[in-house]
């Protein structure tokens, strides 16, 4: 008893001696650090037995997009009309009960925190990962947006995908997260569309949480991309969080940007054949072009008239509009070559694109030593989704031979192609042919 009545006669001299000094030593603070109820707490029986309250544990949130072909977003019918066979933006949620979902994508993708994935009969083509870490009760929040820039008054400016996640509470036997997850995506055409679900969220994720439907300009055409998001959360441990850190909601939304940027354009592989006709004789006409990747790309050519020529090709892009060049083959009276240069392009508008084509180095094997021949070609294209036109003006047969053209039906795997060419030497010649494109 003496020795509780000592410790409260103790601290009412340490109050005592903090209320003559408060003022002076907490002048410039806005709090005064001690409390009527501080004071109440600690001459309170038993406070010096009492816990301190448990700090609320870190959560580790792993967002991930999954691209994915067509052909499965067809086949759910995410952002298709199935009656017109019409595609549109949308946002989708995924239910538990969605079984046929279940049979199409969890057998295909899988998905934990270390980026692990485990995918199935080559249905994913892209996938982008961003992470996050907070505290229960500490809403994180992510609004990414991205500006049409140019675009005309009239047409909507800016394309939005934003994520908010609240975590609520921690199982402590299976260390899932319950989550409130609200979805909004907005599209360039401002249709708009939002989600919000709560969900059990554990260390894998082998279902997604929604698919967007993204609508992307290509040129004048307007195509979809479908991604199919999944989201994992787990604790972090103690010991890996630094004990005087502040901690604060962040992480590293990266693969929620790429996600919003613009898609690329998209390269097929094409292989062309047709018949040509000049001066009483027929001949044919064969060409061909590989992408590999978005910045290499092999070719090839061959054709009996007006003079038999080959050629075979490879470019690669310095960036988006300059390419180095290495032709060989037999397009000249100097016999098989090869050839060395550089090719740019430039897109005037959204149709209209100029090239030139410059080989001044050339190297033929009848002699070993190169030589420089100003072998040229300049070429303009009009393009339609529906229909292209085009001029194309080349020295490689030694002098300049004029080449115009049209083409049909462009948007299809098979497009029709019709052309005239004319040199002072060789003349005319016409060609007719198809051009397939996989």
């Amino acid at each position: 008893m003496q020795c509780n009545q000592r410790r409260v006669l103790v601290l009412l001299v340490i109050l005592a001696f903090s209320t003559l000094v408060a003022p002076k030593a907490l002048a410039g603070s806005e709090h005064a650090g001690w409390t009527i109820d501080i004071a109440k707490e600690l001459l309170a029986e038993g406070w010096e037995d009492a816990t301190p309250a448990t700090a609320a544990p870190v959560l580790g949130y792993a967002i991930h997009f999954v691209e994915l072909e067509r052909d499965v977003a067809k086949q759910m019918g995410f952002g298709f009309n199935l009656d017109i066979g019409e595609e549109g933006a949308g946002l989708w949620g995924i239910k538990q009960t969605d079984f046929g979902l279940e049979m199409i994508l969890d057998t295909q993708f899988y998905f934990a925190p270390t980026l692990h994935t485990e995918l199935g009969q080559a249905k994913e083509s892209t996938r982008y990962d961003s992470w996050l870490i907070t505290t229960i009760e500490r809403p994180i929040h992510v609004d990414i947006s991205r500006a049409k820039i140019p675009a005309p008054a009239t047409d909507h400016k800016e394309e939005r995908l934003e994520i908010a996640i609240l975590p609520k509470t921690v199982n402590g036997e299976t260390g899932q997260i319950e989550s409130e997850i609200s979805l909004f995506y907005e599209s360039l055409s401002g249709s708009m569309a939002q989600l919000q679900t709560t969900a059990w969220v554990g260390a894998t994720s082998d279902r997604p949480i929604a698919v967007v439907a993204r609508e992307v300009q290509v040129g004048k055409k307007t195509e979809y991309q479908y991604f199919a998001m999944y989201v994992a959360g787990t604790m972090i441990p103690e010991d890996l969080i630094p004990k005087d850190a502040a901690l604060i909601p962040m992480g590293t939304i990266l693969g929620m940007q790429e996600v919003m940027e613009d898609a690329p354009e998209t390269r097929l592989a094409e292989f062309g054949l047709g018949a040509s006709y000049s001066g009483g004789k027929w001949g044919i006409a064969v060409d061909g072009s590989l992408p590999i990747g978005q910045q290499l790309r092999v070719y090839g050519e061959l054709q009996s008239l007006p003079e038999f020529v080959y050629v075979l090709g490879v470019e690669g892009g310095l960036n988006n509009e300059l390419y180095l060049v290495a032709e060989m083959g037999d397009l000249s009276a100097d016999g098989f070559a090869l050839r060395l240069g550089i090719r740019d392009e430039l897109q005037l508008g959204d149709n209209l694109a100029v090239s030139a084509t410059l080989l001044p180095i050339q190297v033929t094997l009848a002699g070993p030593e190169a030589k420089f021949a100003l072998n040229w070609r300049l070429k303009a294209e009009y393009l339609h989704e529906n229909y292209g036109l085009w001029y194309q003006a080349h020295n490689d047969l030694g002098q300049v031979r004029h080449n115009v053209g049209v083409s049909l039906f462009r948007a299809r795997t098979a497009e029709a192609r019709f052309s005239w060419s004319w040199d002072k030497e060789h003349g005319s010649v016409i060609m007719a042919g198809i051009r397939l494109k996989f």
